[in-house]
């Protein structure tokens, strides 16, 4: 699909490395407040706490909320042309 690609590459948690691949969407050009040329995308992966030796029961004990097995990351970047 046109203005779709995967970027895969390495993810270290913990300790633990393993291959991991965003869908990314490209979201369009655009200008930064001194003219200057930005693109932006959307990327998108969903991680299984499994696959990082992220245990429920370790996060619980640490006060944090725990609702699924897998943790879905979105993350907006932007891309800015220098020299």
């Amino acid at each position: 699909m046109i203005g779709r690609w995967g970027v895969t590459g390495a993810l270290s948690l913990r300790g633990v490395t393993r291959t991991v691949t965003l869908d990314t969407k490209y979201l369009g050009l655009g200008h930064g407040m001194e003219g200057e040329a930005r693109a932006a995308c959307r990327a998108t992966t969903e991680l299984h706490r499994d696959d990082f030796t992220v245990s429920w029961q370790s996060m619980l004990a640490r006060g944090i909320a725990v609702v699924g097995p897998s943790i879905r990351i979105e993350s907006d970047v932007q891309i800015v042309q220098k020299g």
